[in-house]
């Protein structure tokens, strides 16, 4: 039996050393495929890090655009506010002097304010235009 023991003992301590062989294999291979994943989501959270500076520059500089813009939107509104007000106490003036009234007395209601020197187009008869933008340009969005 000692024959038959020594032979499967150096078959185990064989098979032993074939799987420790393998294991160690593996081993290598699980390394090496850590490794690539681990430089890989490195270079993925570059990207992704890289990616988001960039949409918070662009998003930044399309609000700046957007306030901006809106900034001259008001301030054309403002503009024809203001003038809309300086002709409607001038068109008041006229109207009150057509009337022969004393400018400081309250005006009367009358259905035609309108047609003393303003036929609703945005010009005066005179063919001054009263509400016409005179800042510069907006800039838009469209390029």
């Amino acid at each position: 039996m000692s024959a038959c023991g020594g032979s499967g003992a150096r078959d185990l301590t064989r098979r032993l050393d074939d799987s420790e062989a393998r294991v160690a294999a593996l081993k290598v291979r699980v390394d090496a495929h850590d490794s690539r994943f681990g430089s890989l989501g490195e270079r993925t959270e570059a990207l992704c890090q890289q990616a988001n500076e960039s949409a918070r520059q662009a998003a930044t500089r399309l609000r700046e655009e957007i306030l901006s813009e809106a900034d001259c939107q008001l301030d054309i509104v403002r503009n024809r506010i203001e003038q809309l007000s300086e002709l409607f106490e001038e068109v008041t003036m006229r109207h009150q002097s057509a009337l022969g009234r004393n400018p400081a007395s309250p005006p009367r209601r009358s259905s035609n304010l309108r047609g003393d020197d303003f036929d609703g187009s945005g010009l005066a008869r005179n063919g001054s235009r009263r509400f016409m933008h005179s800042g510069p340009p907006c800039t838009g969005f469209a390029n």
